[in-house]
Formats: structure tokens, sequence, C-alpha cells
């Protein structure tokens, strides 16, 4: 399971736009390819913010590069609470699919 804020910048990197962030791309290739050779669900809350900037806006597509190959799924939310919510429906997902 990934939570993200999608502020996936590494300490020396410039905030840019999140679709256009070739180095962050990049760290990703790896973990997209465990999850395409894997049996492994993945899934993804991302929080997006209201008040962000857009260089910090999440990149939702990010991701879905990693939750749709597995099966998995990426969900969007906009506060602290809305992350609580989400974890918890997927906890009763998962225990109801064992």
């Amino acid at each position: 399971m990934i939570v993200s804020d999608g502020n996936d910048q590494m300490g020396n990197e410039r905030p840019t736009k999140a679709s256009v962030n070739v180095a962050a791309r990049r760290r990703a290739i790896p973990a997209i390819e465990r999850v395409q050779h894997s049996e492994a669900l993945v899934y993804a809350i991302g929080v997006d913010a209201p008040d962000v900037p857009p260089p910090y806006m999440l990149d939702a597509a990010a991701l879905r590069e990693l939750t749709d190959p597995s099966g998995g799924s990426t969900r969007v939310v906009r506060s602290d609470e809305a992350i609580r919510r989400r974890l918890s429906a997927l906890a009763t997902n998962c225990d109801s699919s064992m």
C-alpha cells in the first residue's frame, strides 16, 4: 500500500509540475517493474489538498502506473480524515476477499 502526498522530489531537486518531473519518474521505474513481475496487488491513497500550489500537486497518474497493472487501485483524498476512511474501507475489502 502506498500513501503519498505527491511531494516526491529529492532534497536537491527543485519542485516542478509533477507530470514533468523526469527524475521522479525514473526513480519509479524499478518499482513499476517489480510490480509487473509479481502477483502483488498494489493500492495507493494519494493526498491532494485543495490549497496546494501546482508544483506540489499530487500526480495521481504516477500512482496509477504502479497500481493499475497489479489489479489494485488508486484513490485520491482531500483530508486527513478521508485517509482514515479510505484505509478502513480498503482493510475491510482486503479482509472480505481473503
